[in-house]
């Protein structure tokens, strides 16, 4: 009789957990990259999270690059002014996914310094996540 109202328990909850109004679309990743850059603002730009969908972003990494190697330079990576990830002399990233609606999102790589060789570094972030239709 308790295996059987446990089970009947477990369905219900799991029933009413259920995200019936997402539905998977694809996995994504976005490169983004500057140029060379001596400014304090390495990168700024926009992406964007088309009509009907959510994006999960589930990782994102920011780091500095000179001469080919990678190296910490207090770093940072934000998402409509704030930071999602950051590098110091060691890579972080995010530990929870973030969920984005539809819309537009200011993206920019910072550095807390201007650098001290002007114009010898390169910005990268990577943002991966997976994106979902949204049915009603």
């Amino acid at each position: 009789m308790k295996t059987k109202i446990f089970i009947a328990l477990c369905i219900l909850t799991f029933n009413c957990l259920a995200q019936e109004n997402l539905q998977f679309s694809k996995v994504f990743f976005l490169p983004i990259s500057s140029e060379k850059s001596s400014d304090f603002i390495a990168k700024d730009t926009t992406i964007t999270v088309p009509n009907g969908k959510v994006w999960q972003i589930t990782n994102a990494k920011v780091f500095m690059t000179y001469d080919n190697r990678v190296i910490g330079d207090k770093t940072y990576l934000y998402l409509n002014e704030q930071i999602i990830t950051y590098a110091t002399n060691t890579h972080a990233q995010i530990t929870d996914p973030l969920w984005l609606p539809s819309g537009k999102y200011r993206v920019t790589i910072r550095t807390e310094e201007k650098n001290q060789r002007a114009g010898r570094f390169y910005y990268n972030a990577f943002i991966s996540g997976v994106e979902y239709n949204v049915s009603k």
